[in-house]
C-alpha cells in the first residue's frame, strides 16, 4: 500500500532568485534598454544602438519576452536582449503602455512628436491584428483590467492637467467616467498583478510633470485612493509597475537633476533606492526571475551491488519553498542530503514506505545527495515541486 509520510525540513540562509526589472536609461548617450534584478544586483544592458532610442520597455505576462518601442517601430525581443524582432511599423510616435495578461500590447500614438491628439490601439505581439479603441484625444496612459476592460486617463489636450479616469469596455463601447477633473493631473495607470488595485502618479503642476510628483494606488473603481509617496518639492515618483507577487511597486524616482529607482511595499513602506548612477531611468516595469525551480526529469538512484556510494546531481533554480517528492522501491536504508543537510536518513526507509513527501526550501544553486544502502535493486525516484 502506498504510504506518504509527510516532512516539514527548514534550512537557513537560503538565496532566492530575484524578480527582475526592466527600464529605459540615457545613462550611455542615447536611450538602450536595461535589465537589472530587484535588489539592484546583475545590471544588463539589453540593446546597443547609438543611432536609434530604445524606450518604454514592458515584460510579456510570462516575463519570457520584452515589447519596447525603437523610434518609431514596435520590437520584441527575448528577456535576454537577443532575437529582436518587428512587430508593427507604427509610423508615428507613439507611448507603449502596457503588455495586458490577455497578451495584447497597448499603444499612445500620435501623429508628431509633442502635444498632439492620441489614438489609444492594441496590437497582438505576433503583429497580425490591431485595433483602435479611442481616438482624437491625449491619452495619459491605459490598462486592461479583469474583464477586459480599459481604465484609461483622458487629457484634453497633451499634458492638460484637466484629466479625468474613465473605463472604457471594447466590447459593448460603454465609456464612463470614475473620477472627474479636480484640477491635477494623473499619468500612467497600471493594474496590480491580481488586478485588484491600481497604481498611477500624480501631479499638482499646471503641465503635469513638474516637481513634486507622488504615487497613488485606488480600487479598479477609483475607491480608495491613497498618496503612498510623499515627495519633496524637487523630488517625483513617475511610472509605477507591480511585481509580480503583488508585494512591491517600483517606479522612476527623480531627486532633482539626479535619477534612480525606487522600489517600495504597496503601501509606500520600506521605500529603497537602486541603480543610482548616471542617467534618467525611465518606464520601469517588473518580471519574473529567468529559471526553473527543478530540472523537468525526476533524480533517479539505483543501489548497485558494492559498497554504498555517494551520488550528486546539481542545478540551478529560482529558490523557495516546494515539496520533494521521493518514491522507492524496494529500497530499505538511504540517506538524503540537500544542500549539505541530511533531509531524510535510515529511519524513513523500509520497503513498506514506498512514497514520502518533505517541504523544503531550495536556494538558487542547489547539490543532491544520496547514499543507497540495503540489497542491491533498490531504485529512488526524486522530484521537487513548487509551492
Amino acid at each position: 500500500m502506498r504510504k506518504l509520510l509527510p516532512v516539514v525540513i527548514f534550512l537557513t540562509g537560503i538565496l532566492y532568485a530575484q524578480d527582475r526589472i526592466v527600464y529605459a536609461s540615457n545613462e550611455a548617450g542615447s536611450y538602450d534598454i536595461y535589465l537589472i534584478n530587484d535588489d539592484g544586483s546583475n545590471k544588463k544592458r539589453l540593446t546597443i544602438d547609438d543611432q536609434t532610442q530604445e524606450l518604454a520597455p514592458k515584460f510579456s505576462p510570462d516575463s519570457k519576452h520584452i515589447a519596447f518601442y525603437q523610434d518609431d517601430r514596435l520590437m520584441i525581443m527575448d528577456d535576454n536582449g537577443e532575437n529582436p524582432v518587428l512587430v508593427a511599423d507604427i509610423g508615428h510616435y507613439f507611448y507603449l503602455l502596457e503588455w495586458s495578461q490577455s497578451d495584447w500590447i497597448y499603444l499612445s500614438v500620435n501623429s508628431l512628436p509633442g502635444c498632439f491628439p492620441d489614438d489609444l490601439r492594441r496590437i497582438r505581439p505576433e503583429g497580425d491584428q490591431e485595433e483602435i479603441l479611442l481616438s482624437n484625444m491625449a491619452v495619459h496612459g491605459a490598462t486592461e483590467g479583469p474583464y477586459g476592460e480599459i481604465l484609461y486617463v483622458k487629457a484634453k489636450y497633451c499634458w492638460t492637467p484637466a484629466s479625468e479616469t474613465r473605463i472604457f469596455d471594447p466590447i459593448n463601447g460603454t465609456d464612463r467616467i470614475i473620477w472627474a477633473n479636480d484640477g491635477k493631473a494623473e499619468f500612467w495607470p497600471t493594474y496590480s498583478s491580481l488586478l485588484d488595485q491600481v497604481a498611477f502618479h500624480q501631479s499638482d503642476s499646471p503641465r503635469g510633470f513638474n516637481e513634486p510628483v507622488n504615487l497613488y494606488t485606488m480600487d479598479w473603481d477609483a475607491g480608495n485612493r491613497t498618496a503612498i509617496t510623499n515627495s519633496s518639492n524637487n523630488e517625483s515618483f513617475l511610472l509605477p509597475a507591480y511585481s509580480p507577487d503583488n508585494l512591491h511597486i517600483v517606479s522612476s524616482h527623480a531627486q532633482g537633476s539626479e535619477w534612480d529607482l525606487a522600489i517600495m511595499e504597496t503601501d509606500g513602506s520600506n521605500l529603497r533606492f537602486i541603480d543610482q548612477g548616471p542617467g534618467v531611468k525611465s518606464s520601469p516595469d517588473y518580471g519574473m526571475p529567468n529559471c526553473k525551480y527543478a530540472p523537468d526529469t525526476d533524480f533517479t538512484f539505483l543501489r548497485q551491488r558494492g559498497k554504498p556510494v555517494l551520488e550528486t546531481r546539481s542545478w540551478d533554480s529560482c529558490g523557495g519553498p516546494g515539496l520533494l517528492e521521493i518514491d522507492g522501491h524496494l529500497v530499505a536504508s538511504a540517506h538524503v542530503f540537500l544542500n549539505g543537510q541530511l533531509i531524510a536518513g535510515p529511519d524513513f526507509f523500509n520497503q513498506n514506505v514506498t512514497h514520502l513527501g518533505i517541504e523544503v526550501n531550495l536556494e538558487t544553486e542547489n547539490v543532491l545527495t544520496v547514499e543507497m544502502a540495503g540489497k542491491p535493486g533498490g531504485l529512488l525516484s526524486l522530484s521537487f515541486i513548487a509551492d
